[in-house]
């Protein structure tokens, strides 16, 4: 039995416009192919084996994301003062300040500050509130956060 699937509302629609942008992208995929094929001999036919091999991994992700937008769940942030799926946490260790956004594990992004809340510091942080301290266990040993701020939607910052 497959589980739910956690998203934050921005993850599941960037999954669905990728879904359709690649069924968008499918129909000159098989028209190459089948120009390809109409070349002549498949076997040395590298133009043949391109096309195919587009197709098929566009198909593939199409499958893959089809199969994961049926078990998608989009997670509601029901109480800003706690941490949640959604959330934008800004932490303080050994006076290093981020600011993370909490999502499920599909969309995690460490570049872009997105953690996952199956992630050892997700974890850790659900369901904490400002102010709170959290110790996390990393290869490298225990590290210990204090939360200073929860926002259920991005904070702005000022570009002057």
């Amino acid at each position: 039995m497959i589980k739910q699937i956690l998203f934050t509302k921005s993850g599941l629609q960037k999954l669905i416009d990728e879904l359709k942008q690649l069924q968008i992208n499918r129909k000159p995929a098989l028209k190459n192919l089948q120009d390809a094929r109409s070349l002549g001999d498949l076997s040395e036919n590298g133009a043949y084996r391109a096309a195919r091999w587009k197709l098929s991994s566009i198909d593939s992700r199409i499958r893959y994301l089809e199969k994961t937008l049926r078990y998608a769940v989009v997670k509601e942030i029901t109480n800003s003062d706690t941490v949640q799926i959604g959330s934008f946490v800004t932490v303080v260790n050994d006076e290093n300040e981020v600011t993370y956004e909490i999502v499920g594990g599909h969309e995690s992004d460490i570049s872009s500050n997105k953690i996952s809340c199956y992630s050892p510091l997700g974890r850790a942080l659900i369901y904490h509130k400002v102010n709170e301290k959290i110790v996390v266990k990393t290869p490298s040993g225990e590290q210990t956060y204090s939360i200073i701020a929860i926002l259920s939607q991005e904070p702005q910052t000022n570009l002057l």
